[in-house]
């Protein structure tokens, strides 16, 4: 038995002759005694580096069960060689991927050592611990494939930033398995959920495009409107310091669009509508709101112009703020199809110094613009009244 309080040299000699002329049963005893050894606190860093190459030699041995009773032993051990590590995680799966799976001697170096030379088995199981560090994580989303960065997102423990997100669906925007674990986190950034709806959107399109599905002015018609839907879904679950970062970020790749910005508004999302008019009219939200709260319908066209809508918009502002405001007091807030339903109405019969002409025009404004109860609605009143005109 080795003492692990000697303090003398140790005499590693006794444990070569059992290792070269030791039957299986006294090699798996030394495995035993050793591993115990190595894993006793009291064992100095000299001793425990005395036995590492009899342990090694153990790794190497032929017989299979000499090295899994090694392995077993050493697996709970947080104090190993580092070659003697390397030495047991390169033995077959049925030994290695257990002992890589839960040793504690695992630090960060060796995992991204592992990471960068290990086969893909072995990637898994690092992503998949629960300890795994920030420099293994940081591999992993730049470096390794498809499964590895799976289950690391599969992993409930890894805690992913904002650019590693970004990172992640760079590589993998066209990789199903990884896009649906992204969509699933719930500290996505937004942008993201929004870049893959327009990606959605545009599959789509392409798709009823080759196949000839429908024709081309319906079809764009379908897509747009289930591209804004998606936006609009995103937008509305946005915190209001997220929503600050998603308009700017909307606006330069070209999709705040005045249909987005004017079916925000007829649902009754006034904050994102709001936000939006206001960056594209260089005007501070605070300001907008004071405006659609005042609800003055010169100054509601002059903000629909200043944003860059066509004039006559304004009403569908106009409209917007009263039915704000006459829902204000109420117990219950109309849902976004009621709240849509009473802009509509607004517009066709309020206001007498809009034109029919221009209720007319806003009326199909509105039924390109809103979700599709809400266009039914416009269209059949825009019949009623051209029918009166």
């Amino acid at each position: 038995m080795v003492s692990a309080t000697s303090e003398v040299t140790l005499d590693t000699s006794v444990f070569d002759q059992v290792i070269e002329g030791g039957d299986v049963a006294c090699r798996e005893r030394l495995a035993v005694q050793l591993a115990a050894f190595v894993a006793d606190e009291e064992t100095g860093a000299k001793e425990r580096d005395a036995v590492v190459p009899t342990l090694l030699k153990l790794c190497a041995d032929p017989v299979e069960q000499v090295r899994k009773v090694l392995i077993e032993s050493l697996a709970n051990v947080d104090k190993l060689h580092a070659d003697l590590m390397f030495s047991i995680i390169a033995d077959d799966d049925e030994l290695a991927l257990p002992f890589l799976e839960k040793s504690p001697a695992l630090d960060s170096w060796r995992a991204l050592a592992i990471l960068q030379v290990g086969d893909i088995s072995r990637q898994m199981i690092i992503a998949a611990r629960a300890d795994i560090e920030r420099d293994p994580v940081s591999e992993i989303v730049h470096n390794c494939d498809v499964p590895v960065c799976a289950c690391l997102l599969d992993n409930e423990a890894v805690t992913l930033d904002a650019d590693q997100y970004r990172r992640l669906y760079l590589r993998f925007r066209d990789e199903p398995e990884i896009v649906e674990r992204l969509l699933d986190r719930k500290d996505l950034p937004l942008e993201i959920r929004i870049l893959q709806a327009k990606r959605v959107a545009n599959r789509i399109h392409s798709l009823m495009a080759e196949n000839g599905w429908l024709p081309a002015n319906d079809a764009d018609e379908i897509v747009a409107d289930a591209e804004e839907t998606a936006l609009l879904k995103v937008l509305e679950q946005a915190e209001s310091s997220e929503l600050d970062r998603l308009i700017p970020f909307l606006c330069n790749k070209e999709m705040l669009t005045p249909s987005i910005i004017l079916r925000a508004a007829c649902r009754g999302d006034i904050r994102i509508a709001s936000l939006a008019l206001g960056y594209l009219g260089s005007m501070a939200p605070a300001k907008v709101r004071r405006i659609m709260d005042n609800g003055n319908l010169g100054a509601m066209r002059s903000l629909a112009a200043r944003a860059g809508l066509p004039k006559r918009c304004g009403v569908i502002l106009k409209a917007v703020s009263d039915v704000a405001r006459d829902s204000a007091g109420l117990k219950k807030a109309p849902n976004a199809d009621q709240f849509g339903q009473q802009v509509v109405e607004a517009v066709m019969t309020r206001y007498a110094d809009v034109s029919t002409e221009d209720r007319l025009w806003l009326a199909d404004v509105i039924s390109r613009s809103c979700d599709e109860r809400i266009r039914s609605i416009a269209r059949r009143l825009r019949t009623g009244l051209a029918r009166a005109a």
